[in-house]
């Protein structure tokens, strides 16, 4: 669920480098832990 609303969200070009990057380090958190949906 939260996976595929980081994907498109970071594809939102409306959405600044930093937010990008915070959406980026979340995700990759969620799938060392595992993925989750």
């Amino acid at each position: 669920m939260m996976m595929r609303q980081h994907v498109d969200r970071s594809d939102d070009p409306m959405m600044s480098p930093q937010a990008i990057r915070a959406l980026r380090l979340s995700q990759s958190r969620t799938t060392a832990q595992g993925l989750n949906d």
